[in-house]
């Protein structure tokens, strides 16, 4: 899976939470994000996430769930979950794709803080 030029996934646009008429149309949105990620990650064919720009939101949840993920390592790759500072969760069950990747100290890390983080920091230097 590939984005467009300087943008792997840039995440949903905030605005779609005004959409929602009920609690229930929100959580259904997020039910079903989680089952496409989860069909994603156990399927029986291997998904490679080729990221490079901005990587975002629905779209680091997005690359976590493939199975293999390769980053351009660059100023202009740049990856985080910002849905938090907006008092957010990561809701397609990004914390459990990442675990075994980056440990559960740094996921927590990642998620709370919502920090902008370089490719090789997160691949690397996990």
């Amino acid at each position: 899976m590939s984005g467009k030029p300087n943008s792997f996934i840039a995440g949903a646009d905030i605005k779609l939470i005004d959409t929602f008429k009920t609690a229930d149309e929100a959580e259904k949105y997020v039910r079903d994000g989680q089952i496409l990620f989860e069909k994603l990650e156990k399927g029986n064919k291997p998904i490679v996430a080729a990221i490079m720009g901005t990587c975002m939101g629905g779209g680091l949840e997005f690359a976590l769930a493939c199975n293999y993920r390769i980053a351009v390592n660059n100023k202009k790759t740049q990856m985080a979950l910002p849905e938090v500072m907006l008092g957010l969760l990561p809701d397609f069950g990004s914390v459990c794709f990442s675990g075994p990747l980056f440990g559960r100290k740094k996921d927590l890390q990642r998620v709370s803080l919502a920090k902008s983080t370089r490719t090789e920091v997160i691949f690397c230097n996990a």
